[in-house]
């Protein structure tokens, strides 16, 4: 597969924001009290798990 050299640099900068994203995060969650820490930890981990096993859109009936 070739990739076309636009984006790659727009995959290269896409990593980099990423990067710099999750180390705001990452200190901003440090700052946290031990509690909201673990709050945030379990509203993640519901994220996932909603994320991993869609519940199935309801139509109009």
């Amino acid at each position: 597969m070739r990739i076309p050299n636009g984006s790659l640099a727009s995959c290269f900068i896409t990593v980099k924001i990423l990067s710099e994203f999750h180390k705001d995060a990452q200190k901003q969650a440090l700052q946290l009290s031990t509690s909201d820490r673990w709050q945030l930890i379990q509203a993640l981990l519901e994220s996932l798990k909603d994320e991993a096993n869609p519940k199935p859109k309801q139509g109009n009936l």
